[in-house]
């Protein structure tokens, strides 16, 4: 038996290239990275304020509507007034938040008795500033028809975080009790 001394070469797998990030490579990328969000940072500021008081005028806007659509579903008069506790009309700031309630006996006032029903409530406004006209200060009453008793005016939200060309939004209320919200500027917030 003749042994043979060949033998086949060893094939060794291909070598890849190493792939990943050398530390360099990612303390630049972290380093882009931070100076985009440094650059972006305000600008995000200035997005996130305007949002949150568009909401808010949003939610007062819808806030309208529901009395307003109460008013004409119950066929009597429904009131929307500022209040602290949300159990009655004690406050002269809407900022604190509000009531609809159904004004049965049309005083334009929550009845003591309990007998006129507290229909939605809402919390106090977060960092935002509510300047209705005099009209309003009080309450805003619509008739069952859906027009309101008050003269037509406006409802002023303003915030101070948001930009001072934009940091406003007027709610207009008409005679016939339909509202639109406008972007405006408040010097005064």
């Amino acid at each position: 038996m003749l042994l043979s001394l060949y033998r086949p070469p060893i094939r060794l797998a291909p070598v890849r290239p190493l792939s990943g990030f050398t530390l360099i490579e990612l303390m630049v990328t972290i380093a882009i990275f931070g100076i985009i969000m440094f650059a972006a940072a305000p600008s995000l500021s200035s997005f996130l304020s305007r949002s949150e008081l568009t909401a808010e005028a949003n939610r007062f806007m819808g806030a309208l509507v529901f009395a307003r659509t109460e008013a004409v579903k119950r066929n009597t008069n429904v009131v929307l007034c500022p209040s602290k506790d949300q159990t009655s009309c004690n406050s002269s700031n809407w900022a604190d938040g509000w009531i609809t309630f159904q004004d049965t006996d049309g005083s334009g006032t929550l009845a003591a008795d309990s007998s006129e029903e507290v229909i939605k409530y809402a919390d106090a406004a977060s960092s935002v500033n509510i300047y209705p006209d005099s009209e309003f200060a009080a309450a805003i009453r619509y008739k069952a028809d859906g027009n309101i008793t008050n003269n037509p005016g406006k409802v002023v939200i303003c915030s101070e975080q948001a930009p001072a060309a934009v940091n406003a939004r007027e709610v207009g209320i008409a005679s016939g009790g339909r509202t639109s919200i406008t972007a405006t500027q408040k010097s005064d917030c």
